[in-house]
């Protein structure tokens, strides 16, 4: 009896199997990434189709359910291989309307081929470069700023350039008329007089600046080095010139020496004298000056 039993059983799920009709399309020449079709197909409708969810191979990109006038309801799934090589499909669960048990179908292996040789590292493009309705040619964009830079060079060589102003002449300035050593002399012993040396007891300083004056001017007035020579030297130099003033300017000179080297202590009334001979003969020269000035020409 239980034999009879598992002898229907295998008879019946024999039957089921041979009652699904199944084909490909598109599967003779695959490489990855192509798109291959299974058509599933029976005598009676189908329901619905289970992909396991195990495939790994494969790429179920579409699952349609075809009805058709004078055909039972079919599925219609698109395929894409992810490997290369010979690669196995499984069997597929398949429902039919108003059977109470499942349908499958069967496994198949097909053979994805390889783009490239194993060896082959560089990579190629499987199709021309897709050229979009406002692209340009690549030298376009090598011309277009060189085209620029030649067009903004002669804007800037044609722009007119400004007229060079004209250079603004300054006129010298006038410099002040040259005094002469006599007045420059007063002037200077004006402002020693006006110090407090001797007030403070720096008598050292204050005739060292005396001797300093009437030197200053005998060497602007008479031409000769007075300020780096002895009082003896400057006697020998205005004894060449025979002045009558020679022994009074040694004898003012020596004076100021015995201050300075000596450290002589010189009676107040003793300085008023030499300042008063020293104003005086140096205002005899503007006298000089007057008289010059005075003469008829001609």
């Amino acid at each position: 009896m239980r034999r009879l039993v598992l002898l229907l059983l295998l008879c019946w799920t024999a039957g089921l199997c041979a009652q699904i009709d199944q084909s490909l399309v598109d599967a003779d020449t695959l490489t990855v990434g192509s798109r291959f079709t299974l058509i599933l197909k029976a005598d009676f409708p189908l329901e619905s189709v289970s992909v396991p969810d195990s495939l790994e191979d494969f790429a179920v990109l579409a699952k349609d359910r075809i009805s058709a006038k004078g055909t039972a309801p079919y599925f219609k799934i698109t395929l894409s291989p992810l490997k290369t090589g010979a690669l196995s499909f499984p069997g597929l669960r398949i429902k039919a309307a108003g059977a109470a048990g499942d349908y499958f179908s069967n496994g198949f292996r097909i053979n994805v081929l390889a783009v490239r040789a194993e060896q082959d590292s560089v990579l190629r493009d499987l199709k021309p470069l897709r050229v979009y309705p406002l692209q340009r040619p690549l030298w376009l964009y090598f011309i277009l700023p060189l085209l620029l830079l030649a067009f903004l060079i002669w804007i800037l060589s044609t722009r007119k350039k400004p007229a060079p102003e004209p250079e603004k002449t300054t006129l010298p300035e006038a410099s002040p008329p040259l005094l002469p050593p006599w007045e420059i002399a007063l002037k200077a012993l004006s402002a020693l007089e006006a110090e407090d040396l001797l007030q403070t007891g720096d008598y050292r300083a204050f005739h060292y600046q005396l001797s300093m004056i009437l030197r200053s001017f005998l060497e602007a007035h008479y031409r000769f080095s007075a300020q780096e020579m002895t009082s003896f030297e400057i006697r020998n130099s205005l004894t060449g010139l025979r002045l009558d003033s020679s022994s009074q300017i040694f004898h003012f000179l020596i004076f100021c020496d015995r201050v300075k080297f000596a450290k002589v202590m010189p009676q107040p009334s003793e300085i008023s004298v030499q300042l008063q001979w020293l104003r005086q003969y140096l205002e005899s020269f503007r006298q000089q000056t007057q008289e010059v000035s005075l003469v008829p020409l001609g």
